[in-house]
């Protein structure tokens, strides 16, 4: 919802503004929500969902594998150089 409201507020786009009768530009995020509101009603919240999702899953699964595997390396290096009681 919010990158729909954002992308609206930078592109300014003319046909939505027109759309929903408003002349000049749209300033603020409570204008933007209700602007979106008004043109495609709650679901208009979620255009764009399934291009977010495809977009974030690869760089959120490189980060987490990274994250795990350097964990891992890192917990493995330090119990192979603890002292045996």
């Amino acid at each position: 919802p919010l990158d729909v409201c954002k992308t609206l507020l930078n592109t300014q786009e003319n046909v939505a503004l027109s759309l929903a009768n408003i002349s000049g530009r749209l300033s603020g995020m409570a204008n933007a929500f209700r602007t979106v509101y008004q043109l495609n009603g709650l679901a208009g919240y979620f255009k764009g969902i399934q291009a977010r999702v495809v977009y974030q899953m690869p760089s959120t699964a490189i980060s987490w594998s990274v994250y795990e595997f350097f964990k891992y390396f890192l917990t493995k290096r330090q119990l192979e150089n603890r002292a045996p009681y």
